[in-house]
């Protein structure tokens, strides 16, 4: 029997469905540059998220195309079990969302390859050539990924009381609170402290709706 007390279930997108590292930092690595400062910045609040998206995207020289950017972004692996997970969580009648800090075309190219209708990330400005401008798109701002969350659950018509959440990061720590369950997945120690459920296998969310693996 598959237990309704959760609705929606909200997978962060990098470190948790996909594996490696973040969409950002996989195009600092192509181009070969870092972000430590910006990051410092901006955790130390000297900068919003916004110019912390432009200072990072403008570290990108000189200014790319999208169709590089795009094949950066989409080479990428799946977490183990991640495509089994969500296919049951769907075919279960359960809503399922992805809400990333990371970038969009990474974002629905995995929605896509999963059936997964909703997901939200950030975006990132072109020119009418397809080169970036060094202007980012914010929809989900890194600390504060619960925002997102509530607006997703509004959209779906379900209170947070009936979602589940599902992250990896200590940047998750609000994304997890604000969830009627949080999970934490193969989590950084910061994390823990603050998640309702740990695993280390994405199979063991099926037991929270009654399946045994």
């Amino acid at each position: 029997m598959i237990l309704r007390k959760y609705r929606l279930v909200v997978f962060d997108m990098d470190g948790t469905i996909i594996s490696g590292v973040n969409s950002w930092q996989c195009l600092h690595r192509h181009f070969g540059v870092e972000n430590l400062t910006n990051l410092r910045d901006y955790l130390e609040k000297k900068i919003d998220y916004s110019e912390f998206m432009r200072r990072d995207i403008k570290l990108w020289q000189p200014p790319p195309h999208i169709d590089e950017v795009r094949s950066v972004l989409l080479n990428y692996e799946l977490e183990p079990h991640a495509q089994y997970v969500t296919e049951k969580l769907l075919n279960w009648g359960l809503k399922v969302c992805i809400v990333s800090a990371g970038i969009d075309i990474r974002a629905r190219d995995l929605g896509e390859k999963l059936g997964i209708k909703c997901t939200v990330a950030n975006g990132l400005k072109t020119d009418r050539n397809g080169y970036l401008t060094g202007e980012g798109i914010l929809r989900v701002e890194l600390l504060k990924k619960e925002k997102a969350l509530k607006r997703v659950a509004k959209i779906h018509g379900v209170k947070l009381s009936e979602c589940v959440a599902v992250a990896d990061s200590k940047f998750d720590k609000s994304f997890l609170s604000a969830a009627g369950l949080g999970v934490a997945y193969k989590p950084s120690e910061e994390l823990v402290e603050c998640a309702d459920l740990v695993i280390d296998d994405l199979r063991e969310l099926l037991k929270i709706f009654g399946e045994q693996f």
